[in-house]
C-alpha cells in the first residue's frame, strides 16, 4: 500500500548530505587507491587489479568481468536482481565482489578498498554540525581491505557525537540516471545513531527525490527502506521493513530503472516499487551518512564496515 505522509525528521538528510562538491567540502582521499575499477575495465589510473574475466584472488574484484559491455553477451543467465557476491575466506565479510554481470547493465565501477585510501572517486565531506552531531571526514578511513565509517561519542562535546560520511559523486565515480547498486556492510549497534546507505541527486537544490536503500531504526540495526519523492508539489515517501534486525554482514542493494525501484538483500529481491511519481529520472549517486538528527546522545561508538560497492550502469 502507498504511503503519503510528511517526513520532517528524514527529510533533514537534504541539508545534510549537500547536492553539489562545491557544497559539501573537500575530499580526503589521498594515498594508494589499490582495488577499484570503472567502466572502461581499468583500475581508473590506479594501481591494483589485471584484466581477465575472473576473481582476483588477491583482492577478490580483479579483472573485467563485463562481458555485456563489448557486445559478448551476458555472462550468467540469471535475473538482475539475483546478482550477488561469491564466497572468498580473504575478504573481511567472506564475501568478494560479484563475478556476474548484471542482465541489462554493464560495471560502471568495483570498489574492494584494498589500497590505504579511499580513491578519487569518493568524497569525505564534513567539518561541519548537523543535527546534533559533527561530521568530520577524519572519522572515515580505509584500512585492513575495508572502508571504515566511525563514530565516537566523544568528540567535540560530550553530547555531540563525531560522525563519517562519505559518497562517491567525484568524477571517476559513477554519477548517473538508472542504474544498480550493490554495497557489502555491517554497522555496530549504538542506541540514537542513524546510519542510512542512499542515493542522492547530483543537482543542486533538487531534493527529493532520494532512495534510502538500507536505512536502520536509530541504532536498533532495524532496517527499512525509505523512498522519498514528490507528491502533488509536496515531499512524501514510503518505506518498507526488510524484517533484518542484526549488525551482521549483509549485501544490500537497489536496481533502479527507468519503471521501477526493486531492493535487494544478499541477492534476493524483497520490495518492488513501480509508481512513477516514485521512480526518480536525474542523475543520482551514492552515499553514506549517519547523525543523531538531534536525539538523544548515549556514550559508545562503534563503525561502519564496507567490504565492497560494486556500480552498474544500465546498457
Amino acid at each position: 500500500m502507498k504511503t503519503r505522509v510528511f517526513a520532517p525528521l528524514l527529510a533533514a538528510i537534504a541539508v545534510a548530505c549537500g547536492s553539489s562538491e562545491t557544497e559539501i567540502g573537500p575530499a580526503d582521499s589521498s594515498g594508494n587507491t589499490k582495488g577499484v575499477r570503472t567502466d572502461d575495465g581499468t583500475n581508473g589510473g590506479t594501481s591494483g587489479n589485471s584484466s581477465g574475466g575472473s576473481a582476483n584472488p588477491e583482492g577478490g574484484a580483479g579483472g573485467d568481468r563485463d562481458a555485456s559491455s563489448d557486445g559478448g553477451g551476458d555472462p550468467c543467465d540469471v535475473p538482475s536482481s539475483s546478482i550477488d557476491g561469491v564466497a572468498d575466506a580473504k575478504h573481511p565479510s567472506g564475501q568478494a565482489p560479484p563475478i556476474c554481470v548484471p542482465k541489462g547493465f554493464k560495471t560502471a565501477m568495483i570498489d574492494d578498498f584494498t589500497g590505504k585510501a579511499l580513491s578519487d572517486a569518493w568524497l569525505t565531506p564534513g567539518n561541519k554540525d548537523f543535527k546534533a552531531s559533527y561530521v568530520d571526514p577524519k572519522q572515515v578511513s580505509v584500512h585492513d581491505d575495508q572502508l571504515d565509517i566511525a563514530y565516537s561519542f566523544t568528540g567535540k562535546a560530550a553530547d555531540k557525537p563525531l560522525v563519517g560520511w562519505a559518497q562517491a559523486s567525484r568524477a571517476s565515480a559513477r554519477v548517473q540516471t538508472y542504474g544498480k547498486y550493490l554495497v557489502r556492510q555491517r554497522v555496530d549497534a549504538v542506541k540514537d545513531l542513524a546510519a542510512a546507505l542512499l542515493l542522492w541527486p547530483k543537482a543542486a537544490n533538487t531534493w527529493p527525490p532520494e532512495i534510502d536503500f538500507c536505512e536502520d531504526d536509530f541504532g536498533m540495526r532495524h532496517w527499512y527502506s525509505f523512498n522519498h519523492y514528490k507528491h502533488d508539489g509536496a515531499h512524501a515517501y514510503t518505506t518498507n521493513d526488510s524484517t533484518v534486525t542484526s549488525p551482521d554482514w549483509h549485501t544490500w542493494g537497489v536496481e533502479w530503472t527507468p519503471s521501477s525501484v526493486t531492493y535487494t538483500l544478499d541477492g534476493k529481491a524483497w520490495k518492488v516499487e513501480t509508481d512513477p511519481e516514485m521512480v526518480p529520472n536525474i542523475d543520482m549517486y551514492l552515499g553514506f551518512t549517519m547523525s543523531t538528527y538531534n536525539r538523544p546522545a548515549v556514550a559508545g561508538s562503534g563503525h561502519w564496515l564496507v567490504d565492497w560497492v560494486a556500480i552498474y550502469s544500465m546498457l
